[in-house]
């Protein structure tokens, strides 16, 4: 159930005893709900700490960027994602990547672990079985990857994980990149990645966001540069 919150009241009676003590009666009143507190959960907003109160299924914070912007060259995507609810084998979870428009890839990619991605590679496959592994669908512009067999991707942490892909050989701005799910048992809203504001460096200096994800700058020179050894008239110069 989401975003229902039950009637809360408290009653406190004091009985009598078999000594013949009097009954302390208190009058029924109503608890109030902390709308402000957030809990210590990823994700938690204000008014969260007000019990009964339940998040509809969803993704927490993704994030998805790139390590080159140059037309054609070999990118590494790093993608990070949290959820509020767990996804199981069991259950034929799949997480789906879309929109990764332009993106060359064989059709089975292989997942790099991420310093601070809490394994994320490992409980992750294309098939279910065979872990570090996704599959890339070219016509669709998507990658999926299942639950590995008798893993759990568990609510409140904050996983991660990379894969290397080509670049398109022309320019384009950064594509809209979804995060999805798909599973036997429960629903959850795909969500949109934010598009990066990192800038890359590079020879021009620090290009702001080109850490997008599939962001390809066009062909240019990005270092340009003449010296002469001299400046003397009538001399014999090189000019490099």
């Amino acid at each position: 159930t989401v975003g229902y919150r039950a009637a809360r009241t408290l009653t406190v009676e004091v009985y009598s005893n078999a000594s013949g003590s009097l009954s302390v009666l208190f009058n029924q009143e109503a608890l109030y709900s902390d709308n402000t507190s957030i809990p210590p959960a990823l994700g938690a907003l204000p008014g969260d700490a007000s019990p009964f109160k339940v998040q509809a299924p969803s993704f927490i914070h993704p994030t998805i960027s790139q390590s080159c912007a140059y037309p054609s060259c070999l990118n590494t995507f790093t993608v990070y994602f949290a959820l509020n609810v767990p996804l199981r084998s069991g259950d034929s979870d799949v997480i789906l990547i879309k929109g990764l428009i332009g993106m060359i890839s064989d059709m089975f990619v292989g997942l790099l672990p991420e310093e601070q991605g809490n394994g994320a590679n490992l409980l992750l496959s294309k098939d279910g079985s065979t872990a570090s592994s996704a599959l890339w669908n070219q016509s669709t512009s998507s990658l999926m990857l299942k639950v590995a067999e008798g893993k759990v991707v568990m609510p409140n942490v904050t996983y991660g994980f990379q894969f290397t892909a080509t670049n398109p050989s022309l320019a384009q701005a950064a594509p809209q990149v979804l995060l999805a799910h798909a599973g036997n048992t429960k629903v959850i809203s795909e969500i949109e990645f934010p598009k990066s504001t990192v800038g890359l460096l590079s020879q021009d200096g620090v290009m702001v966001g080109t850490a997008a994800a599939l962001q390809v700058l066009p062909r240019h020179f990005e270092f340009r540069k003449t010296v002469q050894t001299t400046s003397y008239p009538e001399a014999v110069n090189t000019i490099t």
